[in-house]
């Protein structure tokens, strides 16, 4: 079964990746966004410099003390509980991925799960998306120095959506030792994609390079608690390796409420799950979580 899905899968997504099919994605999406632009939050004159710094770089980087969101300290608090038994004595594991948080220790910890549907990142996010938020979830992950050259560490763009929004939050230190997130812009993402002739899957570094040079290539650091939200879908980024130290983070991930590949949304979590997640929040919060946004909806 496994393999039939993933055989599904990579047919639906080179169908979605061909140019009359991406269009028509591209149209459906842009006479949603236009009928919701009324509907848009209103943003701070910080939230709007993130959707500024999105639709011209790609990427935006802050701090959680200046995100200032009510449930951080005890988000920071559950993660911290969990990263011990994040455990890297099974070399079998640790040699093809980065460590994860199980879903069932996240059920354990809703916090962890519900500090992605914080109003004031929901708000940064549709507004760039220009459509409601589509929720994917949280991942907390380890990369290790036993780490092996996993996919991630290969550039590419993730290919969700035609627009996306990832919100990485450094739990360690960070810097060029420590695997940091590495970016190209979007402006020479576009041009890369396009010399390449690229749809979809991964790049390795030699032939990035003979494109656009490393000197162009960006690298996120900071001290734990910094922030980065990036748009995964059309700028090239890549994991760098730890060499030298580990690095830890926690990972949120969001598409427009009727992604292109909505196949490959729906994240782990049961329904009742997602339920549960998102009892205590309200209305719009879980919308975005339980997914019962459609663009039908929106245009009819």
């Amino acid at each position: 079964m496994a393999l039939i899905r993933r055989t599904r899968d990579l047919i639906i997504r080179e169908i979605n990746t061909l140019p009359p099919a991406r269009l028509s994605s591209q149209f459906a999406q842009a006479l949603a966004a236009e009928i919701h632009r009324q509907e848009l939050p209103q943003l701070s004159e910080r939230q709007r410099d993130c959707v500024y710094a999105l639709e011209r770089e790609g990427v935006y980087v802050t701090h959680l003390e200046d995100l200032a969101l009510a449930s951080t300290a005890a988000m920071l608090q559950a993660a911290r509980r969990w990263i011990p038994t994040l455990d890297d004595t099974q070399p079998e594991i640790t040699a093809k991925q980065d460590l994860k948080l199980d879903d069932a220790s996240i059920l354990h910890s809703p916090v962890l799960y519900r500090w992605g549907l914080e109003e004031s990142l929901l708000n940064i996010v549709e507004t760039y998306l220009g459509l409601p938020a589509r929720y994917m979830g949280t991942a907390l992950r380890r990369s290790t120095l036993h780490s092996a050259q996993v996919k991630t560490r290969d550039w590419h763009t993730d290919h969700e959506d035609l627009r996306m929004v990832k919100v990485i939050v450094y739990l360690s230190d960070v810097d060029t030792h420590s695997g940091p997130f590495q970016y190209i812009s979007k402006r020479l993402s576009a041009y890369l994609r396009d010399k390449l002739g690229y749809r979809h899957g991964r790049i390795p570094s030699k032939t990035v390079a003979s494109i656009v040079p490393e000197s162009f290539w960006q690298r996120c650091l900071g001290r734990a608690g910094t922030v980065i939200l990036a748009d995964t879908a059309t700028i090239f980024h890549r994991g760098e390796m730890p060499t030298q130290r580990e690095r830890l983070a926690l990972f949120y991930t969001y598409t427009s409420c009727q992604p292109l590949n909505s196949h490959i949304c729906n994240g782990s979590f049961k329904p009742w799950e997602l339920e549960y997640l998102t009892a205590s929040l309200n209305h719009r919060q879980q919308q975005c979580s339980l997914r019962r946004f459609t663009l039908p909806e929106l245009v009819g």
